[in-house]
């Protein structure tokens, strides 16, 4: 143990630029009702991480609109104003 901390904190020493990371460890035993939870946490994790970088995205357009650089259309797509739909070529 380099430092002295409680045992459910793992550490691990980075010889390149010697530093310690550490990481929190649990140790549970399995039940079905401790899955389910971390289940669900996972997939909260996850909607709360889309959301995140849905918000990032949009706040780096905005700044890009802000400073007035042109943004590339979406997936090549017609823009849309409201109410009028794109409109798409028929062969």
């Amino acid at each position: 143990m380099l430092l002295g901390l409680p045992n459910f904190w793992t550490q691990h020493f980075n010889s390149n630029n010697h530093t310690i990371n550490l990481s929190r460890t649990w140790s549970v035993k399995s039940s079905p009702a401790a899955d389910s939870l971390a289940n669900t946490f996972a997939r909260y994790e996850t909607a709360i991480e889309n959301r995140l970088f849905r918000a990032l995205n949009q706040l780096k357009q905005m700044q890009r609109l802000r400073r007035g650089e042109r943004l590339p259309l979406p997936d090549g797509e017609p823009l849309a104003s409201f109410g009028n739909p794109p409109q798409h070529e028929t062969a």
